[in-house]
């Protein structure tokens, strides 16, 4: 079993709400619909920066940006990018 460890982000208020929606119908927890739902994206992307950056300790930004204002785009188009490298289909996940 592998160790689980806390973390607390901030979410738009539609996605809160889908996320309670589909754990009441499912009996699935929340943490456990994010993990599943994130969990082969997230490793995917980083095995693809691993084999990018590896060793080099370059960043792609040197800030970080949030899901607020005009880096709402930015965030878009760079995830955009991410899911091309990973081979998936860019338009049916397009930040909001």
């Amino acid at each position: 079993m592998s160790k689980h460890v806390r973390v607390s982000f901030t979410v738009p208020e539609q996605f809160s709400a889908d996320l309670d929606l589909i754990s009441q119908f499912t009996g699935i927890s929340r943490s456990a619909l994010v993990s599943e739902l994130l969990g082969d994206t997230l490793s995917g992307l980083t095995e693809a920066f691993e084999g990018e950056f590896s060793g080099s300790g370059e960043k792609i930004a040197n800030r970080q940006l949030r899901q607020r204002g005009r880096s709402k785009k930015e965030i878009s188009d760079m995830l955009s990018a991410m899911r091309v490298l990973l081979g998936k289909d860019s338009a049916a996940h397009e930040v909001h």
